[in-house]
């Protein structure tokens, strides 16, 4: 057994606590929590700092690792999009492969835990099969023409199964500029009938508030350009959230991601049609892509509870949840750190339905642990990640 302690302990209240010896397995499961005066000194490793739970990260785009520094920063989302498309496929398999395990480990040495991963294709499925992290793998499905629906499913289907075989997956709509009325419907179905977690990309940026007045801007330029056929995609003067939110999924974990642009009347309708709703920030992606942040003082008046993303490595520069977090309190500082931790812990996991093991440091999990060095709940804008043990991954 091994008896851990540091200044400040965020236990599984969500809250600070001092005095208490975590007592911890050899593989990292908490057995107890000990008053300090009780546990002979002779055992206890204390660390200067604090001690908190693995990360969840709630959106990641694993399979886009190895676009990291080839994407331009700051073009705006139709211009990462042509980025994007333009440098996919100028790799390897074998280089794909190298750039997602040196990816996987960046987040473990980050002390990410878990992690909501967005796929297109079938390439991260060696990876996730080795099971060094928690994956909830999301088959992101995109089809903007009826005609073609049912072929398009079969496709998705044939992911989600493949993934199925590992661990958890489903289907998930990309955004409503990319997804049709019978393509929603189909994951809205598939979702509800099988009780999945949906993460949805929204109002990430003004290029999709300007599609949906009245298909103007850079992705309706766009989708010229590259001759796409966005006939079926219906646009009514309303913005896009109000436009497709009947065709999201009602009685299922929601997430929301991004939200760039989002109104609070927007949230408050999201809310309603969904109270399992939940927010989630990629605060270095919002950076990287169009140089601006979300209100999160509007986020925080809101019921839904907020998680945390990194996105990819094609619009971020790491895969860190830590970073993510000092990004936001750069931006806002008086968020307290308690409320971020929050946010980057146990609210991904509910959001992921992991809580019976991650998300909290509550006896009987084995979440992770990390230890923050030097950081106290109002100084830890320089603090290091150590990680003390990994969490389980299945």
């Amino acid at each position: 057994m091994n008896y851990i302690t540091a200044d400040y302990i965020f236990a599984a209240q969500q809250q600070f606590v001092s005095g208490q010896v975590i007592a911890v397995t050899d593989k990292g499961h908490i057995a107890a929590y000990l008053p300090i005066e009780n546990v002979d000194p002779l055992l206890v490793k204390k660390y200067s700092g604090m001690l908190i739970p693995g990360f969840i990260n709630c959106h990641c785009h694993l399979e886009l690792s190895h676009l990291k520094n080839l994407i331009p920063q700051k073009t705006g989302f139709s211009g990462f999009v042509r980025a994007l498309l333009a440098n996919r496929w100028k790799i390897s398999s074998e280089e794909r492969q190298i750039a997602l395990q040196e990816a996987e480990q960046e987040m473990i040495s980050n002390g990410i835990a878990a992690v909501g991963d967005i796929s297109n294709e079938h390439v991260t499925l060696p990876l996730k099969s080795a099971e060094n992290l928690y994956y909830h793998t999301f088959i992101e499905c995109i089809g903007m023409q009826e005609k073609v629906v049912q072929e398009n499913w079969l496709k998705e289907l044939e992911k989600i199964k493949a993934f199925q075989e590992i661990r958890a997956a489903g289907p998930v709509p990309h955004a409503a500029y990319s997804v049709c009325d019978g393509l929603f419907e189909q994951v809205k179905s598939f979702a509800e009938q099988m009780s999945l977690p949906v993460s949805f990309h929204n109002q990430e940026s003004v290029d999709e508030l300007n599609y949906f007045k009245n298909k103007s801007g850079g992705i309706s330029e766009f989708y010229k350009e590259f001759q796409f056929d966005d006939t079926d995609i219906l646009v009514d003067g309303r913005n896009s959230l109000q436009t497709v939110l009947h065709k999201l999924p009602k009685t299922t974990n929601l997430l929301l991601v991004h939200n760039t642009t989002a109104s609070r009347a927007d949230f408050e309708a999201a809310y309603a049609y969904n109270p399992n709703l939940y927010l989630c920030t990629c605060p270095q992606a919002n950076l990287y892509i169009e140089n601006r942040l979300p209100d999160y003082n509007e986020w925080i008046r809101q019921a839904a509870p907020i998680t945390i993303g990194t996105d990819s490595l094609a619009s971020n520069t790491g895969l860190s949840i830590w970073q993510e977090l000092l990004t936001i309190h750069q931006a806002n500082p008086a968020i307290p750190l308690a409320t971020l931790l929050s946010w980057a812990t146990i609210n991904g996991a509910q959001f992921l339905g992991i809580t019976s093991n991650y998300g909290s440091l509550a006896i009987g999990k084995k979440p992770g642990i990390i230890h923050l060095k030097n950081a106290t709940p109002t100084n830890f804008t320089e603090a290091q990640i150590e990680v003390l043990f990994r969490a389980s991954t299945y």
